[in-house]
């Protein structure tokens, strides 16, 4: 399969987190028919979206995965399974609870993990880069050594679940393949992406994702499309990092090293025949935002960046649902491109020793600007 192809499905593991189990790899002798059918009913209960039959169907497979199942990896899925309707769940009814399953569900967790008593942050809201400022937004750290019950509650405790099944998952593809497998890798990489969306623990997740890149580049090499998406995925953490900075230094130092990820992505998959791909995309109108924002004010290829972005999303349909949202966080980038397209123009009319064919290069700019910011 070429490394395109190759990153493209991991894509889709690992940004769209799909429930995917293949039984194929297991003996038939090392099966429960009880535990696999509680297994399979929580796939096609996460399959139409019933998230939260999907995390009780699936918590019943993992409390005794470990005694069930031969293949170590195997279970590993099961429990990364768990964590993703645990994620879906927090993310869909945040007034979800079901005390006495998910307080076994705890317990088990606790049993099984090490190093379990550092404090996990979770309950508060994540700080966002705003296309017009970067100053930080209110934010509230809940910190808590465990997930507490009840329903004003839940979602914490639903996303500290989440959180730790996947650090369980993670804990056994270390002792089964090696610390240096791509499966590692993978584990690690998902597990920074949740603490990434929850706001907590960024350090963390900004070690594990560079541990992440490093063992893909050894194994895949540095131009595997794959490594497009860790590139993308670090670049995501470092600029959510950055908004929690206070000290305007290490914000922009953490926004330079975002950048950094986002321009190298995008060099990898432009040596794999992907420019034009949803994730391209999604590089072009993250680097927009930031070079948008005060911290690293570059209006020029901002706007540079939200054309290229928009090129991308407008001309397909498959991109339908991220054009919407990139029409809303970037209406106002958008107006300034065109803006700036069209006072280049009127200055360069007015200018000594420009030529028809500049001019009128110049006109179409503006022309294709004001196309853009009038469809936003």
């Amino acid at each position: 399969m070429p490394s395109s192809a190759r990153g493209w499905r991991a894509f889709c593991a690992v940004m769209l987190a799909a429930v995917s189990i293949s039984c194929a790899v297991l003996p038939t002798s090392a099966i429960d028919a009880i535990a696999e059918a509680y297994l399979q009913q929580g796939k096609r209960s996460y399959d139409r979206g019933d998230y939260a039959a999907a995390a009780r169907l699936f918590n019943k497979a993992a409390r005794d995965a470990e005694n069930t199942y031969n293949n170590k990896l195997y279970v590993a899925a099961i429990y990364h399974n768990a964590a993703q309707a645990y994620s879906k769940l927090a993310d869909v009814n945040g007034s979800y609870t079901d005390i006495k399953d998910d307080d076994l569900t705890v317990k088990f967790l606790q049993s099984r993990l090490r190093d379990f008593g550092d404090p996990e942050e979770f309950g508060h809201d994540k700080v966002n880069v705003d296309e017009t400022d970067l100053e930080l937004q209110g934010r509230k750290l809940i910190n808590r050594s465990k997930p507490m019950a009840g329903s004003a509650e839940s979602r914490m405790k639903m996303q500290w679940i989440a959180v730790h099944y996947l650090r369980l998952a993670l804990e056994i593809k270390e002792t089964a393949v090696g610390a240096g497998s791509v499966e590692v890798a993978n584990s690690m990489e998902a597990l920074a992406l949740l603490y990434e969306k929850y706001n907590a623990r960024l350090d963390e997740a900004e070690a594990l994702m560079r541990k992440a890149l490093a063992i893909k580049e050894a194994a895949l090499g540095k131009t595997s499309a794959e490594l497009a998406i860790t590139l993308y995925n670090l670049g995501m953490v470092m600029k959510t990092s950055a908004a929690g900075h206070d000290d305007q230094g290490a914000r922009e130092g953490k926004l330079r090293e975002a950048v950094d990820c986002y321009k190298r992505a995008l060099s990898v998959l432009g040596a794999n025949k992907l420019g034009k791909s949803r994730l391209a995309g999604k590089c072009y109108a993250d680097l927009s935002i930031i070079h948008w924002g005060p911290a690293l004010r570059d209006w020029k290829a901002s706007c540079a960046e939200f054309a290229s972005a928009y090129d991308i999303f407008a001309v397909d349909s498959a991109h339908r649902s991220d054009f919407a949202a990139f029409k809303q966080s970037h209406a106002l980038i958008a107006a300034n491109a065109a803006e700036m397209a069209v006072q280049t123009f009127l200055a360069a009319k007015n200018k000594k020793g420009v030529t028809a064919a500049q001019l009128a290069a110049l006109k179409q700019k503006a022309r294709a600007a004001a196309s853009r910011a009038g469809l936003m």
